[in-house]
């Protein structure tokens, strides 16, 4: 497990490069069959296609605290992106922090996640809603 404390952020993803397939996910976090738990910080002014702060391609992310702001997803999840690939009952557990000002072009400027996705929220402060998907096929 990855935890933060800090500042992550500030930069651009861009998934144009064959090279950097994974690129297109994640702008500030990609995780990819494990998990990531953020109690403080700030994820901020990332831009990719998929989950412009977080992108849970396989795992877990939890949110104790910290801000995830300003972010931007080409096609979905602004601030964060709970993919649905390979059958993954990827989750994504809140209990503290904000998710405010993301925008997506497609989906799910605070939260997108598929009908596969697990969501659970006892905490913490979402500006824009969350959009679930009903299936994988968009």
């Amino acid at each position: 497990m990855v935890a933060m404390e800090d500042t992550v952020g500030h930069g651009i993803s861009d998934g144009g490069n064959a090279k950097a397939m994974y690129k297109q996910y994640g702008g500030g976090v990609y995780i990819q069959a494990g998990s990531f738990s953020m109690s403080n910080g700030t994820i901020s002014n990332n831009t990719t296609n998929f989950g412009g702060a977080v992108c849970v391609q396989v795992g877990t992310f939890s949110m104790t605290g910290g801000t995830i702001s300003g972010n931007t997803a080409i096609i979905s999840g602004g601030g964060v992106h709970l993919s649905g690939a390979w059958e993954a009952r990827n989750t994504f557990n809140m209990s503290g922090g904000t998710i405010t000002s993301n925008t997506a072009h497609e989906f799910g400027g605070g939260v997108d996640m598929s009908s596969r996705a697990i969501f659970n929220k006892s905490g913490g402060t979402i500006i824009q809603g969350v959009y679930r998907v009903t299936n994988n096929k968009r």
